[in-house]
């Protein structure tokens, strides 16, 4: 790679054993350097995962790897494309975000429904009818009765029966809108369910940026 700051972070002794030891690793790109450095961050990544596996065979501790706006890396990284399914049996997790079902689809391309069949996946901020879409159709219908009694006497009975959706996707995108709270969880078992999402910024006390960032990336 051109970027000698990059090819610094790729060569040279490894910086990632854990030898036993938890270990938070932030890899935190400016906005303005997110296209020029996604290659180096789908090298990093990849490079990492492979890593892991490696030392799970001689550890115990699970790894977690979060990742912000997966479908912007701009390209595929084939440790979690095509290594997804066997991962977890390696002790790690992966948490990505991606923007709507149509980016899933670009960054696993056919294999994005077995993907999501075997994970928990949590949805909120819909503004996209296809994402709004897969959620009222993942979500299940309701079937509405008709009933009726011939005489007061009589048990009423059902004549006809009406299929609805759980929730349009009309009602998804209302309900799950970026200027609301809530989200809608499909865990890999058991029933969906709607929550609540922490809202972190107003805490008293908590301060999202730990540390003065001025000057943090002048090296880049």
């Amino acid at each position: 790679m051109e970027n000698l700051q990059c090819e610094k972070q790729l060569v040279g002794d490894n910086a990632l054993q854990m030898n036993g030891y938890p270990r938070t690793i932030y890899i935190i790109l400016p906005s303005d350097l997110l296209n020029a450095q996604m290659r180096w961050v789908r090298v990093l990544m990849g490079v990492f995962l492979v890593d892991e596996k490696k030392q799970q065979e001689s550890s115990n501790l699970p790894s977690l790897f979060m990742i912000d706006e997966f479908g912007q890396l701009g390209g595929s990284i084939d440790a979690i494309t095509k290594g997804f399914p066997i991962l977890r049996g390696f002790g790690i997790k992966l948490w990505l975000f991606v923007q709507s079902i149509p980016q899933l689809k670009d960054a696993f391309g056919d294999r994005w429904a077995d993907i999501i069949s075997g994970s928990t996946v949590q949805v909120f901020g819909v503004n996209d009818p296809e994402t709004a879409d897969w959620v009222s159709n993942r979500l299940g219908v309701r079937i509405n009765p008709t009933k009726e009694k011939k005489n007061w006497r009589s048990r009423p009975r059902v004549v006809s029966e009406r299929v609805d959706s759980l929730l349009t996707p009309d009602e998804v995108e209302d309900i799950l809108g970026k200027g609301n709270n809530l989200q809608i969880v499909f865990p890999t078992q058991g029933r969906p369910m709607r929550l609540e999402r922490l809202t972190y910024k107003p805490l008293p006390g908590f301060n999202p940026v730990p540390f003065d960032m001025e000057g943090f990336f002048e090296d880049w």
